[in-house]
């Protein structure tokens, strides 16, 4: 599926891949893991731990100063009181970025709420996983 096609499909819905928690921003990640990469479902307990999994078919970019993810790039947030997240952290899937801010489709941003597309800043982003296979 192509991440335009993904994208209309799940905007304004809400995801639930594992059944576990309801709706929560990972589900939505996986989703377009599977859907659109054809990769397997990232592991970890919350979102922040998606850092730590370096997936085959990604790779880690640390967020700097002069980076900015890739379409279709898995961004993480750490927790971070000025971003909103908490302990669990957060992640999204990159739509458009440059160094200052960035466009994502987000689930339970802010939290209970639908997918929708979301803009947002940098803060309390670690990094993100950026897919080395072509996002179409």
């Amino acid at each position: 599926m192509k991440l335009a096609s993904w994208l209309n499909s799940v905007n304004g819905s809400r995801v639930d891949v594992d059944h576990v928690y309801g709706a929560q921003c990972f589900d939505l990640v996986n989703d377009y893991v599977k859907s659109v990469l054809g990769l397997p479902y990232l592991a970890g307990a919350y979102a922040v731990d998606i850092q730590h999994d370096r997936p085959k078919g990604f790779m880690w970019v640390a967020n700097g100063p002069d980076n900015a993810p890739t379409p279709g790039s898995v961004v993480v947030w750490q927790a971070n009181d000025r971003a909103g997240t908490g302990a669990a952290g957060h992640c999204a899937v990159a739509l458009l970025a440059d160094d200052r801010s960035l466009i994502t489709i987000d689930q339970n941003w802010p939290t209970g709420h639908a997918t929708a597309i979301v803009f947002h800043n940098y803060d309390g982003v670690v990094g993100w996983l950026a897919p080395m296979v072509p996002v179409r």
